[in-house]
């Protein structure tokens, strides 16, 4: 019994952290379109948009688009 209330508890905690991410992967995703809409908006385009040129820091979530070449 108690084993099973721990791996509940783990599988409850995980998904947590899950929705969390997926959360902040929601807003990041939002940002970018925001960004490229801007750009768009000022006559530049970013021609090489791939997850490779999304920078994202580990702890902190905060994030750059790179590799804007000859934009």
């Amino acid at each position: 019994m108690i084993v099973f209330l721990e791996v509940a508890f783990v599988y409850r905690r995980k998904i947590r952290l899950l929705r969390i991410f997926l959360l902040k992967l929601e807003i990041i995703a939002k940002q970018i379109l925001q960004l490229l809409d801007y750009s768009s908006f000022c006559k530049i385009v970013h021609a090489d948009l791939k997850p490779e040129n999304v920078m994202i820091e580990a702890l902190t979530f905060n994030h750059t688009v790179v590799d804007w070449g000859l934009a």
